[in-house]
């Protein structure tokens, strides 16, 4: 994964999932191609839903606290979801953050970084970890209203 140095991960940071080493290539130190998707239920692109984003990191003293970032929705699954947000070296594979849009809120956790093609922003592979109900019947509305007939039967099933 080419962008995976320019958002700050070097050969000494372990990318990948959280207590495993099968996952990471010991000499590159970077992560090994899936060998499947585990993914429940397929992707789907959607018109696009303008979130805030906010990810828990650790503060320092006497700093004011961060403010959330704008950031898009692009594809939705029934278990997760592709978040296109600003390039952020310190959000990291196993980083929480808080999501909102119109005063609902949620809590994801980061599961795939990969480079934008602008440089400027990164693409987030997120799991759901919380919604609030009403987060939850937007993401509904957004999968069934954008008229995708391959979306998984489960995202009915799975709620």
């Amino acid at each position: 994964m080419p962008g995976l140095n320019g958002l700050g991960l070097g050969k000494g940071s372990i990318v990948g999932r959280r207590g495993s080493d099968r996952n990471i290539d010991a000499s590159t130190a970077r992560p090994l191609p899936p060998s499947y998707n585990r993914r429940i239920g397929a992707r789907a692109a959607i018109t696009p839903i303008p979130i805030n984003w906010l990810p828990a990191l650790p503060r320092k003293h006497f700093h004011r606290a961060e403010k959330p970032r704008p950031a898009v929705i692009e594809e939705l699954s029934v278990t997760g979801a592709r978040v296109r947000a600003l390039a952020d070296p310190s959000v990291r594979i196993g980083t929480q953050v808080v999501i909102a849009n119109d005063g609902a809120s949620g809590v994801v956790e980061v599961r795939r970084i990969e480079a934008a093609p602008d440089a400027i922003e990164s693409l987030y592979g997120v799991q759901f970890v919380r919604l609030d109900p009403e987060l939850q019947q937007l993401f509904d509305r957004a999968a069934s209203t954008d008229g995708h007939d391959d979306v998984d039967w489960r995202w009915d099933s799975a709620r």
